[in-house]
């Protein structure tokens, strides 16, 4: 009979001491709750944001499959001996001025949503990427320059679309920062 009141007695003693060591226990207060909440709100705003940038690089691989289909027809008609009217100089002029404010805020904004703020440092990587993301489309004929750039699309569509079905980075929003 004493081994029980011995056990009775030290877990009676252990009881007081929990309830006695309750006040050093740390309590949440508002600021770690402001913090739980930042920290939450900015979970949901880059889910937000990833699944924005998802639908928008969606959108862009579908207009750059009908520019490539476009093209492909193109080049079909060009082989069949077809004559296309080319856009003149006029033409063009025309759009370069609003296609270049365009496309510079899109890259400037795209740069910052995903994560390259320091981006104005890295000038000549940049400058590097872009090159070899756009490698010059030389050719005899209008048929061989085609050619060259469907391949280049076609590129570009397959890795938009190896990204989107890869979630190898999902959640690993914090390399970006290393870069």
């Amino acid at each position: 009979k004493s081994p029980f009141v011995l056990l009775g007695a030290f877990s009676v003693v252990g009881f007081i001491a929990c309830v006695a060591l309750i006040p050093k226990l740390p309590m949440v207060g508002t600021e770690q709750k402001k913090v739980a909440q930042d920290a939450e709100e900015l979970h949901d705003t880059n889910a937000e944001q990833m699944h924005s940038r998802h639908d928008a690089e969606a959108t862009l691989v579908e207009r750059l499959r009908h520019k490539q289909a476009a093209r492909l027809q193109m080049l079909k008609e060009l082989e069949a001996g077809v004559m296309l009217n080319e856009p003149t100089p006029g033409q063009l002029a025309e759009k370069l001025d609003s296609a270049k404010a365009e496309l510079s805020d899109w890259l400037v904004n795209m740069f910052d949503t995903n994560g390259y703020q320091a981006w104005p440092e890295h000038l000549d990587g940049l400058k590097l990427v872009l090159y070899n993301a756009f490698p010059p489309i030389n050719g005899d004929s209008r048929a061989a320059k085609l050619k060259k750039l469907i391949q280049v699309l076609d590129y570009h569509i397959s890795m938009a679309e190896s990204r989107q079905s890869s979630d190898l980075f999902d959640g690993a929003e914090d390399l970006k920062l290393v870069m």
